[in-house]
């Protein structure tokens, strides 16, 4: 298996069919490029996939209750307990909670104009990813259809994991951040494709450019936008980084402020998932008004230059005062108070 590509297809059996199954030579090369030093998993990616097989095979035991697939296959063939709960389980470890902080966010920026001058798909990505909360997968495949407009707010609705639908409002410079780089695509950021292949075909490896199909492809983005993370972070300070680790970052700016949810459950003396299961839905309005509190409070969290790097339109003049009303929104009290407290030492002093 680990030849030197002379290798020809194997035929191989499948147990469950019976059947000869030929694979094709691409499943047989090493590890890619011939690459020796494989990374081991981790004992936390052992345990997260053992959680997976473990709720997989209780699928099939007749025991499971309603989680149990009785009526899809014949019960005969279900089973009476779950063998993966007879394998020894191991322990996994507590990993530092790593989210970005204003400088990095600046330096990423810096980095990506610095190495990749052109691809401002990048940037939007990064933007993007900042202010929506969201996923790798569902931001890359951002369409045009998922905008919402209400006056001069600019919201996209996604669909996240387990079906749950949420609208994110992004900054007036982003916004026209992204017009501008629109293309024929449904795709927001589609215009990656041509971006890369520009810049391949403008350095030294034109060979490269050929490589770049038409057309775009929402998980070509995403790995490719992870592994410049991985190599921008190499020699942080703060160690390695990761798309995912924007989705913490801002939803820790967040967190800031009121809990909303938390809060009228706990008036209505219900829990908040009993509550959004059982008794209130989020509709257009409900909708709407989550994505302006999360906006607002991103705001109200990230240092003025970083906000303005990342696609927040300022006046020049205004931003404590943009600052002070967007925790107001936020609800932000701390944050309010402390923002204030320099406006009243900003209009005290002679040059204020």
């Amino acid at each position: 298996m680990q030849g030197s590509g002379t290798l020809e297809a194997v035929p191989r059996t499948c147990p469950f069919q019976h059947t000869a199954l030929t694979l094709p030579k691409s499943t047989l090369r090493p590890y890619p490029n011939g690459k020796k030093d494989v990374p081991c998993y981790s004992a936390n990616t052992v345990v997260k996939w053992s959680v997976a097989l473990q709720a997989a095979w209780e699928r099939a035991c007749k025991t499971s209750g309603k989680k149990c697939i009785r009526g899809v296959v014949d019960e005969s063939k279900l089973l009476t307990s779950n063998p993966w709960s007879q394998f020894t389980w191991i322990e996994g470890f507590e990993r530092p909670l790593r989210q970005f902080d204003g400088k990095e966010l600046v330096g990423l920026h810096n980095y990506l104009d610095r190495k990749w001058p052109g691809v401002t798909i990048a940037k939007l990505l990064a933007k993007l990813l900042l202010w929506s909360c969201g996923r790798r997968a569902e931001i890359t495949a951002l369409t045009w259809q998922q905008l919402r407009e209400v006056g001069q707010e600019h919201h996209f609705q996604v669909v996240g994991k387990w079906g749950i639908k949420k609208w994110f409002r992004v900054p007036e410079g982003l916004y026209q951040e992204l017009l501008n780089a629109r293309t024929d695509s449904e795709f927001v950021l589609a215009a990656y494709n041509d971006q890369l292949r520009q810049f391949y075909e403008a350095g030294s490896r034109r060979s490269a450019a050929k490589t770049i199909g038409s057309e775009f492809s929402p998980a070509c983005l995403g790995d490719w936008f992870y592994e410049r993370l991985v190599k921008w972070s190499a020699d942080l300070p703060k160690g390695h980084a990761h798309t995912h680790i924007f989705r913490k970052t801002s939803l820790q700016y967040a967190r800031r402020g009121e809990d909303v949810i938390s809060q009228v459950a706990k008036d209505a003396r219900v829990t908040g998932a009993v509550m959004m299961k059982h008794y209130v839905e989020e509709n257009y309005p409900e909708m709407r008004a989550a994505s302006n509190r999360t906006f607002e409070r991103i705001l109200a969290s990230l240092p003025p230059d970083v906000a303005v790097q990342y696609g927040h339109v300022a006046a020049p003049d205004s931003s404590l005062e943009a600052r002070l009303q967007a925790a107001i929104a936020a609800k932000d009290w701390d944050l309010a108070t402390a923002i204030s407290s320099q406006l009243s030492k900003k209009r005290a002093s002679p040059a204020g």
